[in-house]
């Protein structure tokens, strides 16, 4: 495990730190805007996803917009045209309840009575005409006594505002809705303290049913997404213009702050309990604004066409109405996730339709919680997964976890109006991919180059790839190992390089070891152990396991002799004879490491097997054949090429004997010619190992007539004149060999 953790250390370390990153981001120890820029997106996108498809048929906005503005004249209107577009609403239309997102904080600059006022107490001081008659039209003249008059025992809603651009205050603001004191100082402490108010003249509030804010909340990046359904000012908190409406329509029941305890100890607003519907709030009592789709989607009445009744009656009666503008000169339009150049009145209407509804998002108080145990599962098993996984495995694996936290999420907004956090889990899980991927990119390009540096000199690249697969089963340490060892020599090299310069000698072997290697390694994959002069000795089995490797080892040696064959042009053109090698295998336990001294090592293999290997090669001079293979090799490779036994021989340095064997070539390509041939001579072997000498010269003799200058067949035809004319008193049919 420590090896482990030691391996991995760095991106390990790097994820660690990655992930502590996000959870002092979740919990408020850090704040990260990108990270909130991304949720607030995606809360958007989510948002403009799963619109309700079915629109609101109970709220209906009157819109002072350009038409509006173009036949009544610009804004501010007087007094009594906003008077009669009331009393067209409520009387005329029979609606059922009116807000106003708007504000008459000042007196009406249309009136003439303060002119009339002057002359009565100056020229027309001594008229008593014109003071009775003054005093008699005083309450018609007055515009905002009219709007007053208007607004008396009906169903009307003002607005008004909050402001902390100065202290100033306008107009008169209604009771609050409850005291601050029944607030738990964690909520108090996220409410903004306003220092002025925009409000409605006293003789309008005075006479009005109720009055709401209509303050908005703007996140950083400009956008409106919430809107405070309570504000503080001084001791008080005040509701909304939405609320106020909602409560109206409920009968006036008392707004109820439920608060929960949170997980740090202290206790915070969850809910705003109006009648029997618990209004999900955030910690500043603000509510997610339920859009139900872009500008325009709720129903709009131009106010000139109620003022004039042009406006059918059955679009308005018993409907709430919202009036507001669209007009972008009144600027009142705002930044929304649904779309810029959004009407004000229109977000309050979203946001009361979703009160009516009972259809308010909300991110409940627990959604912390979540996301922290997400984030911590997340964490562990992607670490887990990814640390040591294929590069395809782990975009696999990250797409597929991504892909389910996106869908699970969709499915709990849409399902339950729940806004749960995903985008740190998200980053989380994509964050560690590029970690593990980048680090396991940089650790594969490292081991390959260790691989290559280690093993590229002796084996050929399409075992380093394979060793890449897993890098940790290979090393140079020793190791006592079942294999197959080549050794190759060619024939006559001393006398050779005696008729060479030393640049033609160098050219030459040059040219031979280039071929034979690009055959024991491209061709099939065996790893070269060294160059002795003019020997090459290879190894099968190692560095990567190798279960056929007697006849990887056998078929490389069959094609180093037909390469022989195929330079023959080439040594004929540097008037050289034709050039012969002999090549000896054996299979057995051997040892297999990188061995040498500090100033040299290299990755090779000893053993008795090994030598046994060197000795076969020697005895291919000796036996005038081209190759010789040990006893074992012959037992794992026998049903695939055809072989010669040549008999039984105890080489120098050994007390036991060991069987040889040449193998010609593979058995399916053998012709019917050839396998008589072999037959015949095991046959004569056979006769020869139990001492018929006379049976095996027979049979030997009818080899020799169809291939006479076949030198095996020589070599045996004088061993068994020999053996004729000087008879052995013992004979086991065991060659004794006393040179190398």
């Amino acid at each position: 495990m420590k090896t482990y953790f030691k391996q991995h250390r760095w991106p390990l370390l790097v994820s660690g730190l990655f992930f502590l990153l996000l959870v002092a981001d979740s919990i408020g120890l850090l704040h990260l805007p990108a990270v909130e820029t991304l949720e607030q997106s995606y809360y958007d996108f989510r948002l403009n996803q799963h619109q309700p498809t079915k629109q609101s048929d109970q709220v209906v906005i009157v819109d002072i917009d350009e038409k509006t503005l173009a036949v009544e004249g610009q804004w501010p209107w007087p007094r009594q045209r906003f008077a009669k577009l009331l009393d067209q609403l409520t009387n005329t239309y029979q609606v059922k309840l009116v807000g106003l997102d708007i504000t008459f904080a000042e007196p009406d600059s249309h009136n003439p009575l303060p002119l009339l006022k002057q002359l009565g107490q100056t020229e027309l001081k001594e008229n008593t005409q014109f003071q009775q008659t003054l005093a008699r039209l005083a309450p018609m003249l007055d515009p905002d006594a009219q709007l007053a008059e208007s607004l008396k025992h009906k169903e009307i809603i003002l607005g008004y505002y909050f402001s902390n651009e100065s202290t100033r205050q306008f107009g008169q603001i209604p009771a609050p809705s409850l005291s601050s004191d029944l607030l738990p100082a964690y909520s108090l402490n996220h409410l903004p303290n306003f220092t002025g108010y925009g409000a409605n003249l006293a003789q309008l509030q005075n006479v009005a049913v109720g009055a709401g804010h209509f303050n908005p909340f703007t996140d950083p990046d400009g956008l409106i997404r919430r809107v405070p359904l309570l504000e503080k000012y001084n001791n008080g908190l005040y509701e909304s213009l939405a609320v106020r409406m909602y409560r109206r329509l409920q009968g006036d029941p008392p707004i109820l702050p439920i608060s929960q305890s949170a997980a740090g100890g202290y206790e915070a607003i969850e809910q705003l309990l109006i009648d029997d519907y618990k209004i999900p709030v955030d910690q500043s009592l603000n509510a997610l604004v339920p859009y139900r789709g872009p500008a325009r989607t709720f129903t709009y009445l131009s106010a000139t066409d109620v003022l004039t009744g042009k406006t059918p009656v059955a679009q308005l009666k018993n409907k709430i109405v919202l009036v507001g503008t669209s007009s972008i000169g009144l600027a009142d339009l705002r930044n929304t996730p649904v779309g810029n150049a959004y009407p004000g009145v229109e977000i309050h209407a979203n946001l009361l339709a979703g009160l009516l509804d009972r259809h308010i998002p909300f991110r409940p108080t627990y959604a912390i919680g979540i996301e922290l145990l997400l984030l911590c599962v997340l964490f562990v098993t992607l670490t887990i997964a990814l640390i040591r996984a294929k590069a395809i495995f782990a975009a696999i694996t990250a797409a597929g976890i991504m892909l389910i936290l996106v869908l699970t999420n969709q499915w709990i907004w849409q399902a339950q109006l729940t806004d749960l956090p995903v985008i740190r889990c998200l980053l989380l899980v994509f964050g560690l991919f590029v970690i593990f991927m980048t680090f396991g990119f940089f650790s594969e390009t490292n081991l390959k180059r260790q691989l290559a540096n280690r093993f590229g000199q002796y084996v050929p690249p399409e075992i380093v790839e394979k060793m890449y697969e897993s890098p940790e089963d290979y090393t140079t340490e020793g190791q006592n190992r079942e294999l197959s060892v080549l050794f190759s020599d060619v024939r006559d090299f001393t006398s050779l390089s005696a008729h060479l310069s030393p640049v033609q000698l160098t050219e030459v072997m040059n040219l031979l070891l280039s071929e034979l290697t690009e055959v024991v390694r491209e061709k099939h994959l065996g790893t070269i152990d060294k160059y002795i002069g003019d020997c090459i000795m290879a190894f099968w089995g190692a560095p990567v396991m190798d279960e056929q490797h007697p006849s990887h080892a056998i078929s490389a040696a069959l094609s180093m002799q037909a390469t022989m064959v195929r330079l023959r042009p080439e040594f004929a053109k540097r008037q050289l004879a034709p050039l012969q090698i002999g090549v000896g295998i054996n299979t057995g336990q051997m040892v297999v490491g990188e061995m040498g001294s500090r100033y040299r090592t290299a990755y090779t293999v000893m053993g008795d097997a090994v030598n046994l290997a060197a000795r076969l090669e020697a005895l291919t001079k000796h036996y005038g054949v081209g190759i010789l293979v040990g006893e074992d090799t012959y037992k794992a490779t026998k049903d695939q090429f055809l072989f010669r036994h040549i008999g039984q021989v105890i080489v120098k340095g050994r007390d036991e004997p060991t069987s040889i064997f040449e193998p010609i070539c593979e058995i399916h390509a053998a012709s019917p010619v050839l396998l008589k041939s072999v037959e015949l001579f095991n046959q004569m072997m056979q006769q020869y190992s139990q001492g018929e000498f006379l049976a095996a010269q027979q049979i030997l003799m009818q080899l020799i007539e169809k291939e006479p200058d076949t030198l095996l067949y020589l070599h045996v035809e004088h061993s068994i004149k020999e053996l004729i004319a000087n008879p052995p008193r013992h004979w086991d049919g065991i060659t004794r060999m006393k040179e190398k």
